[in-house]
């Protein structure tokens, strides 16, 4: 489906009249994109914006962070729209660990560099994007406790 807006005025990609639209991957060299690029590849074209280079054969590489204005205007620079996977590690899924400088490096990324890409995208007329979460926003150290109805409403029992 076209973008409508200032970048493309819904005449697809790049004004060519087709539905393909060019994307920027921010975080693009990262599991969650790895694996689904390729599922998306054949109708649309990518570039990626991350700190190595992505295991996904086929799209654009631009080497940078998203926390660098210059890299976020460089990788953006001719895209139709852009989808955010960026993340901070630990990127483990069973990492338990989690310190205050996790918090710290996870914040600096996962939200300044958001803000850094919405602006800049702005400022270039990309008015439309997708931005996704990660697992790195929450305390790995939790207990995992799931609470199911039983009898009378306000009585349940965790469920492990």
């Amino acid at each position: 489906m076209p973008v409508d807006g200032p970048r493309n005025k819904g005449l697809g990609a790049r004004g060519e009249g087709n539905d393909r639209l060019k994307v920027l991957i921010a975080g693009g060299s990262g599991n969650v994109a790895t694996w689904t690029v390729p599922y998306m590849q054949s109708g649309h074209e990518f570039r990626v914006l991350d700190l190595v280079p992505p295991r996904v054969e086929g799209v654009e590489f631009v080497r940078g962070s998203i926390t660098d204005p210059a890299a976020v205007r460089e990788a953006l620079d001719g895209v139709d729209s852009f989808i955010n996977m960026v993340m901070k590690s630990p990127t483990a899924s069973n990492s338990r660990e989690h310190t205050v400088q996790d918090i710290l490096d996870n914040y600096l990324v996962n939200t300044m560099g958001l803000h850094v890409l919405l602006k800049t995208a702005h400022e270039l007329g990309i008015m439309a994007g997708v931005h996704t979460s990660t697992f790195t926003v929450h305390d790995r150290q939790r207990t995992l406790v799931r609470l199911r109805r039983r009898g009378s409403p306000g009585q349940s029992r965790p469920v492990r």
